[in-house]
């Protein structure tokens, strides 16, 4: 009987001690737990609100291109002048050596094999792009990868292509890739080329059909430069 008694008071106070010890440190957890989640939640709104503005930074440059684009979509238009001025916030504003870093990591992430043939420039924000590329989609790779950059204003892509080629080989798949594009009237349209050069004569409906006409031109491998005399005649989609 004394043992139970004896035991139960041990009990009882180890009780005692266990509620002492969570009534000291139950607080003091919960204070660290509220300043770190208080630190990391301040941490996570800092980010967020960079990452909006760099969003923000590069949708300015990248409406650019875009509104261009739509203009040319519109039935219609036969030429357009893009004048467009993007002007970024000071907080958007960067400067030069950090966009030429960022530039440089872009197009090495976009282009593993072939970055180190492009060179960088950057001055006022404006990206100027220069070296020698195989292939047309490089050029656009390197451009596209630049422009949505935080801090740009504009780019200009001066890379020049190599080409590996014969003429006779790029008009035939000229030739071929128009006869597999949907979106072209083949019989329309004139290839010729001299030496990497290529020249496209004809008539389409479209500026859209104008332009894909020279991007299909331009994928050919070895085109150095495209020169489109395509007319655009909107009458031969009512027709």
């Amino acid at each position: 009987m004394r043992v139970a008694i004896g035991l139960a008071a041990i009990l009882v106070t180890i009780g005692v001690i266990v509620w002492i010890m969570s009534a000291i440190t139950l607080p003091a957890a919960q204070q660290a737990i509220n300043e770190t989640l208080g630190a990391r939640t301040r941490q996570l709104e800092l980010e967020t609100a960079k990452l909006s503005s760099d969003l923000e930074a590069a949708r300015k440059t990248q409406d650019k291109y875009e509104a261009e684009a739509a203009a040319k979509r519109v039935a219609g238009v036969v030429g357009m002048a893009n004048d467009i001025e993007v002007r970024l916030r000071n907080v958007d504003a960067k400067p030069d050596p950090e966009i030429a870093r960022e530039a440089v990591a872009a197009i090495k992430s976009q282009l593993p094999y072939s970055w180190e043939n492009i060179k960088v420039i950057v001055k006022d924000g404006w990206v100027h792009l220069e070296g020698e590329e195989e292939w047309q989609f490089q050029r656009d790779t390197a451009e596209k990868a630049v422009c949505r950059l935080r801090g740009v204003k504009g780019v200009s892509n001066l890379i020049k292509l190599k080409p590996r080629a014969q003429p006779s080989e790029i008009k035939r798949k000229i030739q071929e890739a128009f006869k597999r594009n949907a979106e072209l009237d083949a019989n329309r349209i004139v290839v010729e080329a001299k030496g990497s050069e290529v020249i496209l004569k004809g008539t389409v409906r479209s500026w859209a059909e104008l332009e894909e006409a020279e991007r299909v031109a331009w994928s050919a491998p070895g085109v150095i430069k495209v020169e489109n005399r395509i007319v655009v005649r909107p009458q031969m989609a009512a027709a």
